[in-house]
């Protein structure tokens, strides 16, 4: 299984953790479980429980890549950029972590590039895909799936590490 070493807001998080073994985040009181509507939109199974960070830090590859959200608006708009983190619950250990750079025409584009590069470093090159328009690089092992994307229109870039059954 693949394991990015991936903390949201400083908390380390694994596919397969259970759920008391994660207390440190799902007590952070930035961490907040997923509502009826946004479990729709994020196509979240009715046997999974999901938990959302907004403008999260994110880091991983032991600080090779770490990303911070700059909601600064004396920074300028091109400079602003938002993240989100979710983590979805199944038969109480995890089961899929995202996390997403959002709304950045400017640094969606470099996080892509970058966690594909270190990933490339590591896991060797990745299976590319194109689906309407968004990027898309695949690494497969045994028991997980990393996936990162980048939709160059909506300046949106979104990482998943999802555990196979």
């Amino acid at each position: 299984m693949f394991d990015i070493q991936l903390e949201i807001n400083q908390c380390l998080l694994k596919l397969g953790m259970t759920t008391s073994t994660c207390d440190k985040y799902l007590s952070d009181k930035k961490t907040s479980k997923t509502s009826f509507i946004t479990r729709m939109l994020i196509h979240c199974h009715k046997s999974e429980r999901a938990y959302f960070n907004k403008n999260c830090e994110i880091t991983c590859f032991n600080g090779k890549f770490v990303v911070i959200p700059n909601l600064d608006i004396n920074t300028g708009a091109d400079e602003m950029y938002a993240t989100s983190g979710f983590v979805y619950f199944k038969d109480n250990r995890i089961n899929k972590l995202v996390f997403q750079i959002l709304d950045s025409r400017k640094y969606a584009p470099y996080f892509f590039t970058k966690f594909e590069s270190i990933c490339e470093n590591i896991y060797g090159i990745g299976t590319p895909v194109e689906i309407h328009g968004t990027q898309v690089k695949l690494w497969d092992n045994h028991g997980s799936r990393l996936t990162a994307e980048y939709k160059p229109a909506k300046g949106y870039a979104c990482f998943t590490l999802t555990r196979k059954s």
